[in-house]
């Protein structure tokens, strides 16, 4: 998802109204590409979901907090190598050995030449015999010294792949400008150094690179997969991924209305239109949230004497905010996880022609051999299952004004949502 086209962020002036919009924040990820109307028949809209040109119908799109738009920039370092081990290391001792051996077989070689040269007496010989002797000797002990600091190593479990906390570290990659991937990445980031795990974020400038770096082993994992948007990434790099299963399996997009509205049901807004002043309210026109409006909700439930607004998202927000304080009946275009769904009491409407599509998955997936590496991690984040509400609350304490996370936000939402933490991490 990219930024609003006329923003010079993703994150815009701060709204009015009873209600909070957290700052500064317009909206996190909203659905919409900047040159061109991302799920919308161009078959070319690279970094909505699907990939470059992955277009198709709108189910394709990225969904709800897509990356950014514009040049991606260049990734950031893979991260820091792993906290290295003190103490002797087993490949040290094995140079040293194979050094001894060579060293003494050049000696052995040299003492057997003259031997046969007649340039060297009997006493010389037995004394190279000697040497080489107490080179093996000292090889024995360095090997003996190297499986001792393994077997150290693993009954203490701080080898690098003990599978539990001690020196392991955790790289978990994260695509600019989905929020619920930063928040999420921050909140667990927070749960792991707290056992005493080594957690490192690692930001990325896109989706495609995202995938790369899990393919490659740049990152260990991520918490940014969206299924089935995100199909084509996990298709072509699947060999070198595990998923780790979904957090989240309510992902949408459609129309919300105030809380006490007289409707329920998309099927129900024509027969309302003039309590809705005949309006929907919309964001960017470019936008996929839009683009599926129009293309399928208008004609699947009659909305025709319906005007689809359009307007930056900041201007949407503000908007609902000054409607639902005044109490009168709103309905906008609308993307779940989203922070103001967390701030204004406002609902999705039923959408049972699927005209929005059906609602998307988010997943968490690693490098190849992660749960193996880290079995304990590994089942522990399978665990893993947010409601739309705490993803919304998540999204609204994690992340900062600025749209980064917010160590001190991502542990005060742990203290006040303790259960989703899998008791390997509590």
């Amino acid at each position: 998802m990219t930024h609003p086209p006329d923003a010079p962020s993703s994150y815009g002036p701060a709204q009015s109204g009873a209600y909070p919009t957290a700052g500064s924040w317009p909206a996190y990820g909203a659905p919409q590409h900047g040159s061109q109307p991302p799920g919308a028949p161009y078959g070319s809209a690279p970094g909505y979901g699907g990939g470059p040109g992955h277009g198709g119908p709108p189910s394709s799109g990225p969904g709800y907090g897509g990356p950014p738009g514009g040049g991606p920039g260049q990734p950031h370092p893979p991260g820091a190598p792993r906290s290295p081990r003190t103490g002797l290391r087993a490949w040290h001792l094995l140079l040293a050995g194979l050094l001894a051996l060579v060293l003494g077989g050049v000696a052995g070689f040299a003492g057997g030449f003259y031997v046969l040269g007649g340039g060297v007496t009997a006493s010389e010989v037995q004394e190279q015999r000697d040497r080489i002797a107490e080179l093996e000797r000292q090889v024995s002990e360095l090997e003996e010294q190297a499986a001792a600091a393994d077997d150290g190593a693993a009954d203490d479990g701080t080898g690098p792949d003990s599978g539990t906390a001690g020196d392991a570290s955790v790289r978990i990659g994260v695509p600019q400008g989905w929020d619920e991937t930063v928040a999420a990445s921050q909140v667990w980031a927070q749960a792991l150094e707290a056992t005493g795990y080594a957690a490192e974020i690692v930001e990325l400038p896109d989706i495609g690179v995202l995938y790369a770096a899990l393919a490659n082993g740049e990152v260990d994992m991520s918490f940014g997969s969206w299924v089935p948007s995100n199909q084509e990434y996990i298709d072509q790099h699947g060999e070198d991924l595990e998923d780790l299963g979904s957090w989240f399996d309510e992902a949408r997009m459609g129309i919300v209305v105030n809380e006490d509205a007289p409707i329920t049901s998309l099927a129900e807004l024509a027969d309302h239109a003039e309590e809705f002043d005949g309006e929907i309210l919309g964001i960017e026109a470019e936008s996929g949230l839009v683009w599926l409006t129009n293309e399928e909700a208008v004609p699947a439930y009659g909305l025709e004497d319906l005007t689809v607004s359009n307007g930056s998202t900041a201007d949407l927000l503000e908007d609902v905010a000054q409607a639902v304080d005044a109490g009168e009946n709103v309905a906008a275009t609308f993307w779940s996880p989203h922070w103001a769904l967390d701030e204004l009491p406002l609902r999705f409407l039923e959408d049972p022609e699927a005209a929005f599509g059906e609602p998307e998955s988010i997943h968490a997936y690693a490098r190849d051999g992660f749960s193996v590496d880290q079995p304990e991690l590994a089942a522990c984040l399978t665990e893993i299952s947010l409601t739309a509400e705490q993803v919304n609350s998540m999204v609204n304490t994690a992340l900062t004004d600025a749209g980064q996370g917010d160590p001190a936000g991502a542990q005060q939402w742990l203290a006040e949502t303790p259960d989703v933490v899998c008791e390997a991490l509590s």
